[in-house]
Parts: C-alpha cells; structure tokens; sequence
C-alpha cells in the first residue's frame, strides 16, 4: 500500500493534535497535518490505542467529539498489512 501524499500516523502525533498544545500546532504547521488528514492513515491500533487513552485522559464530550471526527478523516489499516509492520 501506497500513500502518495500524507502520513501513516501514530497515537503520539493524534494526541498531540487533539490536545492543541505547543507540541500540536507545531507538528500541523510543520506538517499541515490538519488539511492532509484525508491524505494520511493509522493502524486500527493506534485507534483502538485513541479510544482507551480518551478513556484514562477523561476527555469531555468535546474532545471525543475532536477525536470521533480526526479518526473519521482517516484511512484505517490493518496492521496485517505487511508495508505497516
């Protein structure tokens, strides 16, 4: 599998960009990553990994909200794909 443009994103960079701090607006102003969402992917891992951190974090209906989106956005792969591992 090939993304042309874009990033096979990981739960590090997710979290970042949904928490919006310091580290987030630079990785999307490094990396445009907010207007290449569709363009870029993540293991079903990383977001079975969301889903649980969103649990232990306690996030309130807005940043689930973020995240029910962002992952929306998102090209899911199975981690059997053998370019992932």
């Amino acid at each position: 599998m090939q993304l042309l443009e874009g990033y096979l994103l990981d739960t590090n960079v997710l979290v970042a960009l949904i928490r919006g701090g310091a580290l987030g607006r630079w990785i999307d102003r490094q990396y445009g990553l907010w207007s290449k969402l569709p363009l870029c992917a993540i293991s079903v891992v990383a977001v079975g990994e969301m889903y649980s951190l969103a649990q232990k974090f306690r996030w309130g209906k807005k940043k689930l909200r973020q995240l029910h989106s962002l992952l929306e956005q998102l090209v899911w792969i199975d981690i059997g794909v053998e370019e992932i591992l």
